[in-house]
C-alpha cells in the first residue's frame, strides 16, 4: 500500500501520516512499514534542532499506524475508526536524519470479542529503536 492509500484509509495526512509504505500480510498477521527520513523532515527542523532527534511521540505514532492499518487487513474491520489503549513502549535510542530509513514491523497476536492485541518493532539500519 502506498502514501495516498494509507492516509485515505487512515484518515490521517501530512505531516502527521508517520509511514509512507506499508506491506501487509494477512495470513501470517504481519505488517512492515516504512517511513523514509532526511534531513528536511519537518520535525527534525522543530524539534531539538541542534541535535536533531525525531520526537518519540512520532515514532510511537508510527507503530499505531502500522498496528491500525494490520488490525483492519486482518480483521475485516471496513476501515472504521479503532482505539488503542493500553499501550506500553519502549524508546531504545534515538532517531537521527542520517538513519533515512526507520521501519515498523507489527504482530497481530490474539483477536478476540473485539480487542485486538499486538506488539510493534521500530527499526533503522537494522538497530532495534524502539517496541
Amino acid at each position: 500500500m502506498e502514501i495516498k492509500e494509507i492516509s485515505k484509509k487512515l484518515d490521517i495526512y501530512e505531516p502527521f501520516l508517520m509511514i509512507d509504505k506499508i506491506n501487509i500480510n494477512t495470513s501470517e498477521k504481519v505488517a512492515k512499514s516504512k517511513k523514509v527520513l532526511s534531513q528536511e523532515s519537518w520535525f527534525f527542523k522543530c524539534h531539538i534542532p541542534n541535535e536533531q532527534i525525531m520526537p518519540a511521540s512520532l515514532i510511537v505514532e508510527g507503530m499505531l499506524q502500522t498496528m491500525a492499518l494490520l488490525i483492519y487487513e486482518c480483521i475485516g474491520h471496513d476501515y472504521e475508526k479503532t482505539f488503542i489503549v493500553d499501550i506500553k513502549s519502549k524508546i531504545i535510542s534515538k532517531v537521527k536524519p542520517s538513519d533515512k530509513l526507520l521501519t515498523y514491523q507489527a504482530y497481530l497476536l490474539s483477536y478476540r470479542r473485539g480487542i485486538s492485541k499486538g506488539k510493534v518493532e521500530a527499526y533503522t539500519n537494522s538497530q532495534k529503536k524502539a517496541e
